[in-house]
């Protein structure tokens, strides 16, 4: 009889341990054993309950959100919210009866007020027509007089001029019941500025404002004209007065929508959205234009983005973010709905968000002086469940130290390694496990209670933990993001004794200075990590390097050239060959897509070619006893064969023809592969349709020869992330 006993219930991702001696049957009744760990209070650290639409950052470093949202981590605060900057509900911003509809957008005066719009009529149970403005209390600044304002329609952007004059648009058509159809410049007090001469305004809705340097107004939206005759598809740029600044002509324009819309200060215009065309000329989603409307040849985005729609611009001082739906390439390189662009419009090969969004939408960005903000309609951000708002580094690393809360585990966790004494240590993003502080790492018992003899109360790291170890000697090599681990810095690696308190023997010195992905241990001690490091110790270093055991790098280990993306996965085999997995296509100047092996001393094992490899993300490497290697991912395509999330490969790395996964999975991702020992294999993952035209969910076992084990058949409700054998029962979460 297999148990499954219940660790955290997560809407998003699970993991699952699985025993290797009650699994040898073929065929197990599966039951829920209440006696593990099934402490669940609810849903109270899911972050936003809707989509974040708006964004913006007061110079304290409180962030303010609007959206769709009515409860953030538990608590009512309907369509709009201010943050404190560890990421918890900020209780002195009351906005006592909130608003009584949705929130679009936000901007932030130089006085420190808050001015916030949408399709809402009252805020606290006063009418107020779309548009409001706050003092930092929250409570309504009844000088700024909009009882009317936008009486009919939606207010879709804000924009600021130097002088505190604010342009609003949206699909309204009169402002304080005056006809200005869907533009208005509102003055300080919240009235029409009629100097704004629009006349007829558009003939449709305005969905983005932005004010240039020299303070014209680029306009974009639905509209086809401005001002009765004036022919503008979709974008213009009016002079300071509101006239239409001739200078500025985009010819026929877009063929599709444009989601949003960027001014740098030297006056070009980025556009993104769904459009595939720009006056005439190829346009995949994104485009610059120069300040008379041509497109900027110096902007290389190439073939853009091939499916998806723009929907955040935001100019950095490092490069230009851009946000949407878009889930497969930019020009030839992968990316999941966040990219940042430099300003030559070439992919920053430093910024990587790990696996990004689980699926959804980004709709708002936002930039702090050392991160950015990303809202949306996402769950999942980098593996970890973020509630549609994620905080990240200027490189892309997310800060899971922000928007703590919850029971059981807070957040994700990312695997699960199990002990010989039935234990085992759970790692992840996590702050908190049953309300008490546990960061990122903990230690549990064989019946799921956490084990206080492990780290408690102590600081833990102090962000992700993305890989953990056991040596022989039950020492614990840990590695991920964090920079700090129980108020010591040691940057993204650490060596943890039996107790959980850091072991001094092992010097990392100043560490990483990006993340590690995956670590690999060496039956000699030695140890391979991969990541999107440059530096370790100070000493410049390639993206997968080799250690001593006592933490020093090991000089007669070497790649050659990097990988030309990040490796984020490693796994060393018996003969001492190193499989390396991630999202590069060359390795050492080797065409290798996603995938290659390597040599002992760090060279290219010339004997392994996975020909024109795969088309999608790897997410998932299992080497089995046979030596034969299993491959989980994204990818629908493997050396030019169509291929279903799954595959085995020989040892030279061509594809198994034994192994009969026919179709594969039909949707969804393969995120953990393990071989039991009588040669079955457990997959688990994101997948909900069928596999080879067998209907799964999320988790199944297949037989050694790769069809599907009709024995054992169970659903879940959330994705598993990570399967791990131990012996006894089965636990998932």
């Amino acid at each position: 009889m297999l148990h499954i006993y219940p660790i955290k219930r997560i809407k998003a991702i699970a993991f699952v341990l699985i025993s290797f001696i009650t699994l040898f049957g073929y065929s197990q009744e599966i039951q829920v054993d209440p006696q593990f760990n099934s402490f669940d209070n609810g849903n109270l650290g899911d972050g936003f309950d809707g989509t974040v639409r708006t964004l913006s950052l007061q110079n304290d470093g409180k962030l303010i959100v609007g959206g769709e949202f009515l409860n953030y981590n538990g608590n009512t605060t309907a369509y709009l919210c201010r943050l404190e900057t560890d990421g918890s509900k900020d209780a002195g911003f009351n906005l006592r009866a909130s608003f009584n509809g949705k929130i679009y957008a936000s901007v932030i005066q130089s006085d420190g007020k808050i001015i916030v719009a949408g399709a809402f009529t009252t805020y606290n149970g006063t009418n107020v027509g779309r548009i409001v403005r706050l003092n930092s209390d929250g409570s309504r600044d009844t000088s700024f007089n909009t009882f009317i304002a936008a009486g009919s329609g939606t207010i879709y952007s804000l924009a600021l001029q130097s002088d505190g004059k604010l342009i609003v648009g949206g699909s309204f058509t009169k402002y304080n019941d005056i006809t200005v159809n869907r533009i208005a410049r509102v003055l300080l007090n919240g009235e029409l500025d009629t100097s704004f001469a629009t006349g007829t305004g558009f003939t449709s809705t305005v969905e983005n404002i932005a004010v240039a340097s020299d303070g014209k107004i680029v306009v974009s939206g639905t509209f086809s004209s401005f001002n009765g005759n004036a022919a503008c598809p979709k974008l213009i740029r009016l002079n300071t007065d509101g006239t239409i600044d001739t200078s500025l002509s985009v010819g026929i324009g877009f063929d599709d929508a444009i989601g949003a819309i960027a001014v740098q200060p030297d006056g070009k215009i980025i556009v993104g959205g769904s459009f595939l065309n720009y006056n005439g000329s190829s346009q995949n989603r994104i485009v610059r234009l120069n300040n008379n409307g041509a497109v900027d040849s110096s902007f290389l985005s190439g073939t853009g983005f091939n499916n998806g729609v723009v929907h955040a611009i935001q100019i950095t001082s490092g490069g230009i973010l851009v946000g949407g739906s878009f889930s497969d390439t930019y020009k030839t390189s992968d990316v999941n709905r966040l990219v940042l662009l430099n300003f030559n419009g070439n992919i920053n090969s430093d910024f990587d968000i790990g696996t990004g969004p689980y699926s959804a939408t980004i709709y708002t960005l936002c930039e702090s002086s050392d991160s950015f903000f990303v809202g949306g309609s996402f769950s999942i951000f980098d593996d970890l469940k973020q509630g549609k708002l994620a905080k990240i580094s200027t490189t892309g690393e997310l800060d899971s130290s922000y928007l703590t809360a919850g029971v059981g585990f807070d957040k994700a966790i990312e695997k699960i390694i199990p002990l010989k004494d039935g234990s085992f240590i759970a790692f992840g993003g996590f702050s908190q496990f049953n309300g008490k502080p546990m960061n990122r790492i903990a230690k549990l018992t064989a019946n799921g209670d956490l084990d206080s003899s492990f780290n408690f109360n102590q600081a833990g790291a102090n962000n992700t933990v993305k890989e953990v170890l056991v040596q022989p000697d039950g020492k614990l090599l840990v590695a991920g993001n964090f920079t700090n681990y129980n108020g010591v810095a040691t940057k993204r690696l650490v060596r943890l004794n039996i107790d959980g308190s850091i072991d001094i023997s092992f010097n990392v010195g100043t560490g990483f200075n990006y993340m590690v992905y995956s670590i690999a241990l060496q039956p000699d001690g030695k140890f391979i990590a991969a990541g999107s490091f440059t530096t370790y110790k100070g000493l410049t270093v390639k993206k997968v390097i080799r250690l001593l055991p006592n933490g020093d790098l090991d000089s007669s280990f070497n790649i050659g050239t990097n990988p030309n993306s990040t490796p984020n996965l490693v796994l060393l085999q018996p003969d001492g060959k190193i499989l390396v997995g991630g999202d590069f296509t060359t390795f050492n100047g080797v065409a290798t897509n996603k995938l290659i092996r390597l040599n002992a001393n760090g060279s290219v094992d010339s004997g392994f070619s996975v020909g024109t490899g795969f088309d999608g993300k790897i997410y998932a490497l299992t080497l089995q006893s046979d030596n034969k290697i299993l491959v989980g991912g994204s990818f629908t395509n493997y050396n030019g064969q169509a291929i279903g999330k799954i595959i085995r490969l020989n040892s030279n790395g061509s594809q198994d023809s034994t192994f009969n996964s026919g179709s594969g999975f039909s949707g969804g991702i393969v995120r953990s592969i393990n071989e039991q020992p009588n040669g079955r294999i457990l997959v688990g993952g994101s997948f909900t349709g069928k596999y080879n035209g067998m209907p799964v969910k999320r988790m199944l076992r297949l037989l050694p020869n790769g069809t599907c084990d009709a024995s054992f058949l169970m659903e879940l409700n959330g994705e598993v992330k990570t399967i791990c054998l131990i012996p006894r029962g089965a636990v998932i979460g």
